[in-house]
């Protein structure tokens, strides 16, 4: 910090636990208006013009996220710091809490001379410790009448009040109170077509990609699937940032010998988030990519939540591998070649370049959703845990086939599952007939080795297929990095990738 600084007051309200509130309802429709609404009404800019007597204003400094609202204090003296803090936090919980009866929301302020260097010393350790003299938390409230009868929309609160489902408008629903604001909001939503808000990152994807909007049902988004497998599954895309916070934390250090840093330190923030989209608008282009010529007239990918550096996803099952190694690829090719690799030449520096990994979940339309984020954090977890946050990574999970357990093979890192040789022995596996596929899953299954299904390849004329996934002389790992088993789990909702997702390692 330089003599010269000012410190600045920072405050963040948030939503805690964003994918498992959005997973509530099983209707996309009724997610779809919770994820837009949050994005319109984490709006900072919006947010700060309605407090009282010009307390704050938006956060500049910070990238753009759903579900946080950034401000940072118009007067940020220490006397009377605490009153005015006090004041922002309480308006704007009290406005968020209107709108989204059941979400969990997180309040925390900070000081420093940027952003950065408050969120790195202040406003994160004291979110991770819990420090009640500056983190708010405001939790739902509990139902009076537990024994009520429970909304038909989600199951999990009391149906108090009537709204009008769009599918039978004439006859209002009883159902609860966060589910009605979602049914009020999506209707506020289809009656201003046209009007200038915030678009959430579904419709600005719609808009890049020049293709209509999404289908309103999860059960009408799995049949975009490709022609020659099951068109009844989905798969939920759950992607996280790797070595974020430990970036910024020696920027920040290293900005303390070189001033020069402080600005880039700020862009640095809020390139992240415009990182983030960038990779899904890859991603999801890839998709489209993929399909050929079963491309669809309608957005083939669902964004849940995007912000900061997270993303959940619904995706046809057979074009989730496309979308997530497109992602992988980008995110990390953006942020080694445009954001980190840049600032360390320029200013002599070594600053570890973050990734991103993710974890997949493959599963029949009519899951529980709330179930399907669940695993898929779990599958994330196992994915980072794979690489040690170091390296990007992938885990996946098939619910139909394998149960919420899943097996043990171990996570994928994107250096393995992203190399051109591997992505070709892929296809080679994918081009099999199903039949022989299912016959060497069940050689494997039953012999716990590779020689069983290395005598059917060869028997079926296909050894070539499989021999990148057969282990090398004297137990060497295979050719691939891929097991054989691990490789016929894999491209049971394989397609072959367009060449845009090739060689960008």
């Amino acid at each position: 910090m330089t003599g010269s600084s000012v410190e600045q007051v920072y405050i963040d309200v948030a939503f805690v636990r964003i994918q498992r509130y959005l997973a509530r309802t099983s209707r996309l429709r009724g997610r779809r208006s919770a994820s837009a609404g949050m994005a319109e009404a984490t709006d900072s800019a919006v947010i700060a013009a309605r407090l009282p007597q010009g307390l704050a204003a938006a956060n500049g400094e910070a990238g753009q996220a759903d579900g946080i609202v950034s401000l940072k204090l118009v007067d940020p003296r220490p006397e009377g710091r605490q009153q005015r803090v006090r004041k922002v936090i309480s308006a704007v919980l009290a406005e968020l809490r209107e709108e989204f009866p059941a979400a969990e929301l997180q309040a925390v302020w900070g000081v420093g001379e940027s952003y950065v260097s408050a969120y790195a010393h202040e406003i994160g350790p004291r979110t991770r410790r819990g420090d009640v003299e500056h983190v708010w938390y405001d939790l739902p409230s509990l139902p009076e009448f537990p024994a009520a009868r429970l909304c038909p929309l989600c199951g999990m609160d009391p149906a108090t009040e009537k709204a009008r489902l769009p599918e039978a408008p004439e006859v209002p629903e009883l159902v609860c109170a966060d589910c009605a604001h979602r049914l009020r909001r999506g209707a506020r939503a289809a009656a201003r077509v046209g009007e200038s808000r915030k678009k959430s990152a579904e419709q600005r994807l719609q808009e890049l990609l020049e293709v209509d909007e999404a289908p309103d049902a999860l059960e009408n988004l799995a049949p975009l699937g490709a022609g020659d497998l099951k068109r009844n599954h989905l798969a939920t895309v759950y992607i996280d940032g790797n070595a974020v916070g430990l970036f910024f934390k020696r920027l920040l250090a290293a900005a303390a010998t070189k001033p020069a840093l402080h600005d880039t330190k700020r862009e640095l923030s809020r390139r992240l988030s415009e990182l983030t989209e960038w990779s899904l608008l890859c991603a999801t282009s890839q998709v489209l990519e993929t399909m050929g010529p079963e491309r669809s007239a309608r957005l083939p990918v669902v964004p849940h939540v995007v912000g900061g550096d997270d993303v959940l996803v619904s995706v046809p099952a057979s074009y989730a591998w496309a979308f997530v190694v497109e992602y992988l690829k980008t995110f990390d090719a953006e942020m080694r070649d445009s954001l980190v690799g840049p600032v360390n030449l320029d200013h002599g520096l070594d600053l570890p370049v973050p990734s991103a990994s993710a974890g997949l979940v493959f599963a029949r339309h009519g899951q529980p959703m709330y179930l399907l984020v669940d695993l898929a954090e779990e599958r994330l977890r196992a994915a980072k845990r794979r690489t040690g946050g170091a390296a990007s990574s992938v885990a996946f999970l098939d619910l139909t086939t394998e149960g919420p357990q899943g097996v043990d093979d171990s996570p994928l890192p994107l250096s393995v599952l992203g190399q051109d040789a591997t992505l070709d022995a892929l296809d080679r596996l994918h081009r099999l007939p199903r039949s022989l596929r299912t016959r060497l899953a069940q050689a494997m299954r039953d012999h716990d080795d590779t020689v069983s299904a290395e005598g059917l390849a060869r028997r079926s004329g296909e050894f070539r297929a499989i021999e990148p996934f057969l282990p090398g002389r004297d137990g060497r790992p295979p050719r691939s990095g891929i097991t054989l088993r691990h490789a016929l789990r894999l491209v049971t909702w394989w397609r072959p990738l367009g060449p845009k997702a090739r060689s960008r390692l």
